[in-house]
């Protein structure tokens, strides 16, 4: 059908589509008609011109993988958090109910860049990523914001005492050690709990005091860790 409108019509300019070729593939395109006439100006034919788009399709997809995942994690970044984050109000406010928002830290994680190299801290954040979303439901959101911080978002949350058994869910996913050639590494995390509407009423007093209950949570955790040692 492009074909046909291209000899029928023409096209003012450049339009994209798929190209089926015989071996089943498809190659992403971009078409356009140029007419053929004689130097009297006499229109006597037609050039149809496809453009193979396939490296710039990649590149574009490459680009926006950037702009909303995490590279190291594949997990929604902030910028995609945030649009996400909208959305789940909207849909709150909507329907009058809660969201849950889980500000987590992990613990100790400067010492295992420190002790076993870059390559191990990036392994221990990709374990973490995955271990999150599989102790979570198909509808909650898990964003990194960097480094070893990460969000989770919990829609239609029925009140604290269901997210505080969402964070212990969380907590021991993370138990088991992580495989980093012949060193098994741990992972712990300090987790901050806020409630739309019990807590803020927007992303950024949500995130903010989630993030200050995830510090209050690792300051009770050196204490604990102090008066142990002691």
């Amino acid at each position: 059908p492009p074909i046909v409108e291209l000899l029928e019509k023409g096209l003012p300019d450049w339009r994209e589509a798929l190209l089926h070729v015989h071996d089943g593939g498809r190659v992403p395109i971009e078409y356009a008609r140029s007419s053929i006439e004689s130097a009297e100006g006499e229109r006597f034919g037609y050039v149809l011109v496809f453009r193979n788009i396939t490296a710039r399709k990649h590149a574009e997809e490459a680009m926006k993988r950037l702009a909303y995942r995490d590279e190291l994690t594949g997990l929604p970044n902030r910028t995609s958090l945030l649009d996400r984050f909208e959305l789940e109000l909207q849909h709150a406010r909507r329907n009058k109910e809660s969201l849950g928002v889980l500000y987590v830290d992990l613990d100790g994680f400067k010492q295992v860049n420190d002790r076993h190299g870059h390559a191990a801290g990036d392994t221990l954040l990709v374990e973490v990523a995955a271990r999150l979303c599989s102790a979570l439901r198909a509808g909650d959101t898990v964003a990194r914001l960097g480094g070893d911080e990460f969000v989770v978002l919990l829609p239609a949350i029925a009140g604290e005492a269901d997210a505080r058994r969402v964070i212990e869910k969380l907590r021991v996913a993370l138990l088991a050690p992580i495989e980093f050639r012949d060193v098994k590494l741990t992972a712990t995390a300090s987790v901050g709990l806020a409630l739309f509407p019990r807590d803020a009423k927007d992303p950024d007093e949500l995130l903010q005091r989630a993030d200050a209950a995830m510090y209050r949570a690792k300051a009770a955790l050196k204490t604990h860790a102090d008066d142990a040692g002691s």
